[in-house]
């Protein structure tokens, strides 16, 4: 069933995702690098692109679906060259195209049919898993991947010249019935927004629990396996099967995520709030969602049905209010961690992280009820024992995939020379433009070579990091340890710690907060048979959330003997949180340069006068035990983000 027109229609599915997240991404960090929103959110007007459809006249109806997919291949093309500004009107026709594919993909006498669509589908996910595999960063979006997917693309194409066409089935050709269009169009929506949330980068699922993301994907991947000798020779299921299993997969997701979800310090004097990994029976939910997932090719079979035999103009208007519902639900799930600069609506939105996936979920189950899923069942061509034998060798390699080794071994030094620790507010991997600039940072990071890193800033596994697991990525590029830190769905700033010593006891607790929430990751790592505790703040908001964070901060340093704290601390040496904390450590800057200028990095950045640093805000802090043998500051745009890095060379006194 792997025919051409399966295959293509796999890389245009793959494609619209792929625009799809640029999109979402880039409307993001814009309004990320001026905190707060601008013109780019217009940007969603391009899902009103197939309303052109009602306007075209009917003798050049034949020509839009290939301008469409000229146009979504374009885009595509050219999204590794395009800045943030360039590629939200660019990935947004994408998606608009991408759109205006869908509705000219089931009329006519030989439209996709149901099982073209499912393969197509099928393979479009499995791409993007594949493809996101390791270090969760889509490999294809690099310059180099770009051009072996173009080479790939042209290939496709030239095979489809002549690839012969099969002559659609009585019932793919036969009218469609004006009742199943909304559900349908619905139904497929409430998927690819479930797809794009939470499966075309499994990892996230981790990022956004703590569950094992590595476990997670595999057990994706292999659930999806599983059913594909199901999925393209037989599918006949019923409506109340289908609608049964979307419950139990939109259930197990939720319950995942509520059980995750911390209830913060309310108030000012409110006890911290410590959180280590994720429960024994959340993580079971997680990875039960993960397997039931299979579920969504099924689904995009029955709105497949639902659609077909309409024309493009009686499907545009449906397909607009989808894609509407859908963008919006998308945005919905940004608002819940960027409720301290959305106003009214972001607070309402506050720690309801779960809210627009049971939103999805609702429009899912609700639609694919009202498709008649057993009217268009395609009777198999295959006899029970070839489905039989086919699931039996697709359930060995699954095997034997779910055993593989999962990671690769990262050697700890053998000699504990002085430690070299940085700090780095990577503003999600924007740089001072908001391009995004993942790879340049981790070129930086490279340089700095530091054999312990603070990420501030780092929570990107979710739609405004194009769900790139950035501390992952680091970490498998890098060779580190790593711990996440807070969970996504927490929404804090996302503190992450990279280390080339492995880390013990990870965790992190919350302060109050009146903004984005206040999550401080803790770890544990031993150098020279000495225990250091490593502490990654990021607080923000009033002077009473500061305040909170200190308190709860100078409380547990009291606790340890070895002591690094860093991260961007948003106070300046003047202000009284500083104070507070250097009553208890020392700032690894002034112990080098007493007056706060100091002296540039003599190889990265430019030369010349010294750096005035007394208005800093990140801040490396040591115990007593530990001498300063260096410390530097290299501004933007050298730091390749909107914050100076800092790093300083400790050794033991």
């Amino acid at each position: 069933m792997f025919s051409f027109r399966a295959l293509f229609t796999a890389v245009l599915l793959l494609f619209f995702l792929q625009c799809l997240t640029a999109w979402i991404e880039n409307i993001y960090r814009l309004s990320l690098v001026k905190l707060s929103i601008g013109p780019e959110l217009a940007g969603i007007a391009f899902v009103l692109l197939p309303l052109l459809i009602l306007a075209v006249p009917p003798r050049l109806q034949p020509a839009l679906p290939y301008l469409a997919t000229a146009l979504l291949i374009a885009v595509r093309m050219a999204l590794p060259w395009l800045g943030a500004a360039g590629s939200i009107p660019a990935a947004g026709l994408g998606v608009g195209a991408g759109l205006m594919l869908a509705c000219h993909a089931f009329p006519g006498k030989n439209p996709v049919t149901r099982q073209e669509l499912m393969a197509g589908f099928w393979l479009a996910i499995m791409a993007s898993i594949a493809l996101r595999s390791g270090n969760s960063f889509d490999a294809s979006l690099s310059t180099l991947g770009t051009a072996f997917t173009a080479l790939f693309a042209g290939v496709l194409l030239g095979w489809g010249r002549y690839a012969e066409v099969p002559e659609a089935p009585a019932h793919a050709t036969s009218p469609g019935n004006n009742s199943f269009i909304w559900p349908a169009a619905l139904g497929l929506a409430a998927t690819t927004t479930l797809v794009y949330l939470c499966v075309m980068s499994p990892g996230v699922l981790g990022a956004w629990t703590g569950a094992n993301q590595d476990l997670i994907a595999r057990l994706v991947f292999n659930a999806w396996f599983l059913v594909l000798p199901w999925a393209l020779w037989d599918c006949r299921v019923s409506t109340s099967v289908l609608v049964s299993v979307n419950l139990l997969f939109v259930g197990t997701l939720l319950a995942g995520i509520l059980l995750h979800t911390p209830n913060f310090p309310f108030a000012p004097d409110s006890p911290s709030l410590f959180m280590a990994g994720p429960s024994t029976a959340a993580a079971f939910f997680i990875y039960a969602a993960a397997m039931l997932s299979a579920v969504l090719p099924f689904n995009v079979a029955a709105a497949a049905g639902g659609l077909r035999g309409n024309t493009p103009v009686r499907l545009a208007v449906p397909m607009v209010i989808a894609a509407i519902i859908m963008v919006t639900i998308i945005l919905l799930l940004v608002f819940t961690y960027t409720w301290g600069y959305t106003g009214p609506v972001g607070a309402l939105l506050r720690n309801r992280f779960y809210l627009p996936i049971a939103l999805a979920g609702l429009v899912l189950v609700v639609s694919i009820a009202k498709v008649n899923v057993s009217n268009y069942a395609v009777e198999s061509s295959a006899s029970t024992r070839d489905r039989v034998i086919a699931t039996a060798g697709v359930l060995a390699g699954s095997v034997f995939l779910l055993i593989l080794p999962s990671s690769r071994s990262i050697p700890e030094p053998s000699h504990v020379p002085p430690l070299t620790i940085l700090t780095y507010n990577m503003q999600q991997g924007s740089a001072e433009n908001a391009d995004q600039n993942y790879e340049a940072q981790c070129t930086f990071l490279k340089k700095v070579n530091a054999d312990i890193v603070f990420l501030q800033e780092s929570d990107t596994a979710r739609p405004s990091g194009g769900m790139v697991n950035a501390p992952l990525y680091f970490a498998e590029e890098l060779g580190y340890y790593y711990y996440y830190g807070p969970p996504v769905i927490t929404g804090t700033y996302g503190t992450a710690i990279l280390s080339r010593f492995p880390l013990k006891n990870p965790r992190c607790f919350f302060t109050y907060s009146d903004k984005d929430e206040i999550g401080t990751s803790v770890a544990e790592v031993t150098v020279g048979g000495r225990r250091i505790t490593l502490f990654n703040n990021h607080p923000a908001g009033s002077e009473a959330a500061h305040d909170a964070h200190v308190k709860a901060l100078v409380e547990e340093i009291g606790k340890h003997e070895h002591v690094i704290s860093a991260g961007d601390y948003n106070f300046r040496q003047t202000d009284s949180q500083y104070a507070k904390l250097a009553e208890v450590l020392h700032d690894s800057w002034l112990a080098i340069y007493p007056n706060a200028i100091g002296e540039r990095h003599p190889e990265i950045g430019p030369r010349g006068e010294a750096l005035d640093m007394t208005k800093r805000i990140d801040h490396i802090f040591v115990s007593d035990g530990f001498k300063v043998e260096e410390s530097y500051y290299v501004p933007a745009p050298e730091s390749e983000t909107d914050h100076p890095a800092h790093w300083s060379v400790l050794s033991w006194k």
